[in-house]
C-alpha cells in the first residue's frame, strides 16, 4: 500500500511539472536583434522577465503573443512601458508614451 501511494505522489509531481513546463513553452516568443525578424533571436521563454541578458536594449522586432506583453524600458518593469500584441516588425515604428523623435528600437529591457 506504501508504494503505491508513492508511485501516485511522484505522478502527480511529474505530471504538475510537465503542465508548468508546457505553459512556459507556450508563451515563448522571440525578440530580435534587427528589424523584419532578422538577426539573433532570444526566445522569450517566462511569462515575465526583469532583465534581457544579451538584447537588453537591442531589441528591433519581435513576435509577441497574442494575448499581448507590456514591454518596459528598463529593468524590473520599470520606465515607460507600451502593450504589444502579435508581430511588430520594426521597433523603429513605434513612438507611444516616448518623448520627441523617441523610438521603441533598441530600448527594451524587461516585459510581462
Amino acid at each position: 500500500m506504501k508504494k503505491k501511494h508513492g508511485s501516485l505522489l511522484v505522478s502527480g509531481a511529474v505530471t504538475a511539472a510537465l503542465a508548468f513546463g508546457g505553459a512556459t513553452t507556450a508563451s515563448a516568443f522571440p525578440i530580435y536583434e534587427d528589424a523584419d525578424y532578422r538577426g539573433y533571436a532570444y526566445q522569450a521563454t517566462w511569462g515575465q522577465k526583469d532583465g534581457l541578458g544579451s538584447v537588453n536594449r537591442k531589441a528591433s522586432s519581435l513576435k509577441a503573443p497574442d494575448s499581448g506583453k507590456t514591454f518596459f524600458e528598463d529593468r524590473n518593469f520599470m520606465g515607460r512601458s507600451i502593450f504589444l500584441q502579435g508581430d511588430v516588425s520594426a521597433l523603429s515604428s513605434l513612438t507611444s508614451n516616448l518623448g520627441w523623435l523617441e523610438t521603441w528600437n533598441d530600448r527594451i529591457e524587461s516585459y510581462r
